[in-house]
């Protein structure tokens, strides 16, 4: 099952910067107010699907971000709860990463190694 070994080296890298990322948000987040300041319309839709927040840093700079306009879809001027990582202050979400271990890091790299050790057993064992 050379394929199992090959998806699963594949993927774990991706996992594994998505699970650094996620880990970073949540030490190092910190809480600000945007302002949304432009819509972003895709499809055939009355409500924007992502909308342009600018917000400042701790240090003063402006930085511009795309996030998503769901649920509440705000109008332009509004404002929005944003969290970003103090480490990298242009990643900015709509809302933190959940407390639980279980996330989208955690999934991509726990299939990866799941498909890595199967394959491998399958080559090795069986």
């Amino acid at each position: 099952m050379d394929a199992l070994i090959g998806v699963g080296l594949f993927l774990l890298p991706f996992g594994l910067r998505i699970l650094h990322v996620e880990r970073s948000m949540r030490r190092h987040a910190v809480r600000v107010t945007a302002v949304c300041v432009d819509h972003i319309h895709e499809g055939y839709t009355a409500d924007p699907r992502r909308m342009v927040c600018v917000h400042t840093t701790a240090d003063g700079r402006e930085m511009r971000w795309v996030v998503s306009a769901a649920p509440d879809f705000p109008g332009i001027g509004d404002p929005v709860p944003l969290v970003y990582d103090a480490r990298n202050p242009g990643l900015a979400q709509r809302q933190p990463p959940g407390p639980g271990w279980v996330t989208w890091g955690t999934g991509w790299s726990l299939l990866a190694a799941s498909l890595l050790t199967a394959g491998l057993l399958s080559r090795f064992v069986l």
